[in-house]
């Protein structure tokens, strides 16, 4: 087979640059995240990386749902400052 002949499939992988933003960006994250106060970090790492329901966590945790859910809304508009911070 000569390269003429080699068809013109696009590579499944993802591109260099892709593979390092995605790297930087999940670092980024992981910061965030880390530097929330105990009881956003809490709530979050359970929604987020234990895949829990809203209801899940306030029953874990022993609190009103709607505490869960006021909670996982200042984590979420903390860790946007503090990425908005680290992107100023």
């Amino acid at each position: 087979m000569s390269w003429s002949e080699v068809p013109d499939v696009p590579s499944q992988l993802p591109l260099p640059d892709t593979s390092l933003c995605d790297a930087q960006m999940a670092e980024t994250v992981r910061n965030a995240v880390a530097s929330l106060p105990p009881i956003y970090r809490q709530v979050i790492e359970m929604h987020h990386f234990q895949d829990l329901k809203y209801r899940e966590i306030a029953s874990d945790l022993d609190l009103p749902l709607g505490t869960v859910m006021n909670r996982i809304f200042r984590a979420r508009q903390k860790m946007k400052a503090a990425i908005d911070l680290q992107a100023a």
